[in-house]
């Protein structure tokens, strides 16, 4: 499990894999479901397009010690559903 944020990086040949410009924390709640969750980390990823030029001039990164794992387009299914029945815990661990 990791935090969740929204990552603005420089384009790269490899899908999701330049180099990370800013990563835009997203809230996490003890109160959230995971629709919640899902919302506010897509308003999240449109607040980001919206101030763009801001994280590309002053650029944050509050897990930059985190590992940078492999990016995919779209889980599967398995992998979705375990996160499904994580959720609980994930909530647990990073909700404030």
């Amino acid at each position: 499990m990791q935090p969740l944020g929204v990552t603005l990086h420089y384009i790269d040949e490899k899908i999701d894999f330049g180099e990370i410009i800013s990563v835009i924390k997203t809230n996490v709640y003890k109160t959230d479901s995971l629709i919640t969750l899902a919302r506010r980390h897509y308003e999240n990823e449109v607040n980001c397009m919206v101030n763009i030029i801001e994280y590309l001039q002053s650029p944050v990164n509050p897990y930059k010690d985190l590992e940078i794992l492999e990016s995919r387009k779209r889980m599967s299914i398995d992998i979705e559903n375990e996160k499904v029945r994580k959720f609980d815990k994930y909530i647990e661990k990073y909700g404030v």
